[in-house]
């Protein structure tokens, strides 16, 4: 019985007391708009820092090239498009490499660019291939080995 009156005089004292019943939901509520602001924030954070990837599409003209004794070089055509929507990608840097060495271009309005491959190609070499890399601020680097084969039929 003794436990009851003190909880009584205690919940009574509460609602005399004006300060005690209105601060109490008052302080809940301006906790609870600083939860949902917090929370908010920390979900539009998030959310802007998930990036979905952005992929290239890239073709090659030719793809296969053959040289002899009057041909030892080779222009090849590179165009570089958005994956999703077909648009050609301004400014990208192509990047062909090849065991002796590396050739690059970048990119015009219309997604193309020309490369021109001449090599001084050691005796006993007769086939090799080009690496090919694009790169292009938004998306992710395409990147191909051995993506253009050359023919020496060169008897050297």
């Amino acid at each position: 019985m003794k436990s009851n009156k003190i909880s009584n005089h205690f919940i009574k004292g509460i609602y005399k007391n004006q300060n005690a019943t209105l601060d109490m939901p008052l302080r809940l509520v301006v906790a609870l708009i600083i939860a949902t602001i917090t929370l908010v924030s920390i979900f539009g954070l998030v959310s802007q820092s998930v990036v979905i990837p952005r992929y290239l599409h890239v073709t090659i003209d030719p793809m296969y090239s053959q040289w002899n004794e009057t041909v030892n070089s080779s222009k090849f055509s590179i165009f570089v498009k958005d994956d999703s929507n077909q648009q050609p990608i301004n400014n990208a840097l192509v990047l062909l490499k090849s065991p002796f060495g590396v050739e690059y271009n970048y990119t015009n309005q219309s997604g193309r660019c020309q490369i021109q491959v001449s090599e001084n190609i050691p005796t006993g070499i007769n086939e090799w291939f080009l690496d090919v890399t694009v790169k292009s601020a938004g998306y992710e680097t395409y990147h191909q080995d051995q993506m253009i084969r050359i023919i020496d039929t060169w008897e050297k």
